[in-house]
């Protein structure tokens, strides 16, 4: 169709509500075929959902799809929200979602990632009554965006575009048959030795992607959780919210083929689980935990491998796994995706104290005063 030089032809709509998508969904599915890094993050399924579990009252959708003629050719799931700090009070535009996602991507097809970029660019300053602060986190190094949003945005005095480094997360080529890759890591294989001889009952690994499995496979899952470190703190069943999230997606991600939920069982004792996302050509590991009783055999690290060597040589072709959640796995990684946490500010003059606060470290600058302070204050002798 177009390269990434038609941006002057690319039209932007900004949507607030979900049924003034609706004339668009079909595209928006269709989209993840055409984009060079379509994200399950990124689907109606996962943005809705996301968005009916955990949006607050202060936030507001402001969904933004480009558009080629009559083609769609991204959406870029954002929302509003009403802030304060330090008493000052702004609007930022967010991903529509933070709590269950993973390098919250854009959908673009591709070849139109520049043109959506600076288009996305213009969009901003339209509405620029509407934002004060534009926050995107985890936005992969090796994909457009960034860049061209700062040179998009470089004539405008009264905007100030600021990057700092964020999460890392590891990339396992899934296109190696199941012998290449334990030749290659013999710790996995001693480990996976020992958990064998060292389990009571037989060791099996246990897969579950049906939508009629999904309430089987989830009760497992947060069986296992509700019996790890994670209990209670984060993961699926943190909270009774965030178990209906997870009850929900799991469902509909089942019925378009998306998941997968693993077990490892000693016998009938369910022991880790995994959760992974299907998306193109990318299996997305987003979820594990595994029974503290079997923390000595490092059970969790024992399911990841026999899970991960399900997909190999299967069509896939990149294991995906949590930016800065998986630094254990780096040793399996054949690529590193880096991240950068990007910040776009409007210098109207409270805003100036944010951008100061955070681009000078008056914040760490601050606290670490406060502390300075509190420790002298706790020296100090009695008064008798």
């Amino acid at each position: 169709m177009c390269n990434s030089n038609k941006q002057s032809e690319l039209t932007a709509q900004v949507h607030r509500c979900w049924d003034s998508l609706n004339p668009w969904l079909a595209a928006w599915e269709a989209l993840l075929g055409r984009s060079a890094y379509a994200s399950v993050y990124s689907t109606y399924d996962f943005c809705r959902l996301g968005w009916d579990a955990y949006h607050r009252h202060e936030s507001r959708l402001f969904i933004v799809t480009m558009h080629d003629a009559d083609a769609l050719v991204a959406v870029l799931p954002m929302r509003l929200e009403d802030s304060r700090v330090a008493g000052i009070a702004h609007t930022r535009l967010l991903p529509v979602h933070l709590q269950e996602v993973d390098k919250p991507y854009p959908l673009i097809a591709a070849g139109y990632e520049i043109a959506v970029w600076r288009s996305f660019a213009a969009t901003l300053l339209a509405h620029r009554q509407e934002w004060d602060i534009v926050n995107w986190p985890e936005l992969p190094d090796d994909l457009p965006g960034v860049s061209e949003l700062r040179r998009a945005l470089a004539g405008q005095a009264w905007i100030r575009v600021e990057t700092r480094p964020d999460a890392a997360g590891p990339l396992v080529d899934l296109n190696q048959c199941r012998e290449a890759f334990q030749a290659r890591h013999r710790r996995y294989r001693r480990a996976l030795r020992r958990i064998r001889k060292q389990c009571k009952g037989p060791l099996r690994l246990a897969l579950y992607s049906r939508p009629e499995e999904m309430d089987e496979a989830l009760a497992l899952f947060i069986r296992v959780e509700d019996r790890s470190w994670k209990a209670g703190c984060i993961g699926v069943n943190r909270n009774a919210r965030a178990r209906r999230f997870h009850e929900q997606l799991t469902q509909a991600l089942a019925k378009r083929g998306r998941i997968v939920i693993a077990i490892l069982f000693d016998g009938e004792r369910p022991v880790s689980g995994e959760i992974a996302y299907l998306c193109a050509e990318r299996v997305f590991f987003s979820h594990g935990a595994f029974d503290q009783d079997y923390a000595a055999l490092s059970p969790g690290k024992i399911s990841t491998g026999l899970f991960l060597t399900e997909f190999l040589g299967s069509g896939y072709r990149w294991g995906d796994f949590l930016a800065g959640f998986a630094d254990y796995l780096m040793p399996w990684s054949d690529r590193t995706v880096t991240t950068t946490e990007l910040f776009i500010y409007q210098l109207r003059p409270a805003l100036t104290v944010l951008w100061a606060w955070r681009k000078l470290g008056l914040r760490r600058r601050a606290a670490g005063f406060l502390q300075r302070w509190r420790a002298a204050d706790t020296c100090k002798p009695a008064v008798s």
